[in-house]
């Protein structure tokens, strides 16, 4: 296949490639299913793992292995005996998952008689676990809000702006909250079709009346939350004004929490864009990919031009129209010399804005698009011609691999340049009028 060979000549990417070879051969080994609407009845029982890419995803039955699910919704009726790992717009947990549940998208909903056997770590912009649904391990999560009404056998760490805990949790409870009263004034995702349903949480931390901590509740935030009596309860100020002391340097501890909490605001917020950008301009996505696939080399080559180029043109157009301004001026058009000022100030915006969020986002989009396909090739023709699917695998590549100490900058930026090359290649051979996509 013509993008494998051009693979092979990319040495600069030889770290990916190697995961994406590790990732392949468990593919491969897997039970898929791919589709716009995949369901597992009620009577039918899988013996292995399961690999799942589909718009909507349905579990009536049961799975013996592990559950690896990727889509727009994910609803979970039955029983999964092994881990759950999900990415999507909404994760709904309704049925039994004995072992580890990881999961991440907009909202995750762990509903009322839902069992997760050990640990529950994840990571979206609502979190709920409603009353009478059991966490027989730990609980992680990282995210806007939380409603945390239901039972945590372990210990729960959470991060968030709005947090509630109404239900019972036997160990400790450490928690970072923002300001009561602080928040969006409507929800982010009201324009996105069929968007999932969330509760509304106040600002800040709440300790319901059901609420019982068997541990130490331990929280930071700007101020101190109302704490009802009987919680062992110790309040710490995030913020040191100018003069105090500064707070000592943060454990291992902290540091792998930090880490793994900044992985998970990646991972959201690369999986909200992303999915926005590949609903709203899929053909638009799919043509970059395709000139990625194609020529890889030449891309990462016109990224560093585009690099270049970019503050050179805002120089050029701001000097263009500040020249123009000034021979208008002289023969006294002071209208003209005026527009052609807000203009060259209007284009200079615009590229520094386009150029912001394909460096931040948009390149990202591209080569997780790029690298989903390849993964998509090697398992299942379906899992490729969904819209989402190569895009949520190939991000979730992009994020391991950036998320590496050390060398996750330095991959970051290689992505930067595969991005903004195979934008900046396909508009040049746009515009001398060649065909680029395979």
């Amino acid at each position: 296949m013509k993008s494998r060979k051009n693979l092979t000549r990319v040495s600069v990417l030889i770290l990916a490639l190697i995961l994406i070879a590790s990732l392949a051969v468990p593919v491969l080994a897997l039970e898929s299913r791919g589709g716009d609407n995949v369901v597992i009845a009620a009577d039918e029982v899988i013996d292995d793992d399961l690999y799942v890419g589909a718009e909507t995803f349905t579990l009536d039955g049961t799975i013996k292995g592990d559950l690896i699910v990727f889509g727009g919704t994910i609803t979970i009726n039955g029983t999964v005996e092994g881990d759950l790992l999900a990415a999507g717009q909404a994760v709904i947990i309704n049925g039994v998952v004995e072992d580890d549940v990881r999961a991440t998208g907009a909202a995750i909903t762990v509903s009322s008689g839902a069992t997760i056997g050990d640990d529950l770590i994840g990571g979206a912009y609502s979190l709920e676990t409603a009353a009478g649904s059991q966490i027989g391990g730990d609980m992680m999560y990282g995210g806007f809000q939380a409603l945390l009404a239901g039972d945590v056998a372990g210990d729960v760490t959470v991060a968030g702006n709005s947090v509630v805990i109404n239900g019972s949790i036997g160990g400790d409870v450490n928690a970072e909250v923002g300001e009561a009263g602080a928040g969006p004034p409507f929800s982010p995702f009201m324009f996105m079709p069929d968007a999932p349903q969330m509760p509304t949480v106040p600002g800040g931390l709440t300790v319901g009346p059901n609420a019982s901590i068997g541990g130490k509740l331990s929280y930071a935030g700007p101020a101190e939350a109302n704490i009802p009596g009987g919680v062992d309860a110790e309040y710490t100020q995030p913020i040191v004004a100018p003069g105090e002391e500064v707070q000592e340097a943060p454990s291992i501890a902290q540091r792998i929490l930090n880490w793994v909490l900044d992985v998970i605001r990646s991972f959201i917020s690369l999986l909200i864009v992303g999915l926005l950008v590949v609903w709203l301009a899929p053909k638009c996505i799919n043509k970059f990919a395709d000139v990625l696939a194609e020529k890889p080399l030449p891309s990462l080559g016109w990224g560093v031009v585009t690099v270049f180029a970019i503050p050179l043109a805002i120089l050029v157009i701001v000097g263009f129209s500040a020249a123009l301004a000034v021979i208008f001026g002289v023969i006294t058009i002071s209208n003209l010399s005026a527009t052609s000022i807000l203009i060259g100030l209007y284009l200079a915006f615009s590229i520094l804005l386009f150029s912001y969020l394909m460096a931040v986002w948009g390149a990202k989009i591209v080569v997780s698009v790029w690298l989903g396909r390849l993964i998509a090739e090697r398992s299942s023709t379906t899992l490729e011609q969904s819209r989402i699917w190569p895009f949520l695998i190939g991000m979730v590549i992009v994020v391991v691999l950036t998320a590496i100490p050390f060398l996750g900058g330095l991959i970051g930026f290689v992505i930067t340049l595969l991005g903004l090359g195979a934008l900046g290649l396909w508009l040049w051979h746009a515009y001398k009028g060649e065909a680029v996509a395979v």
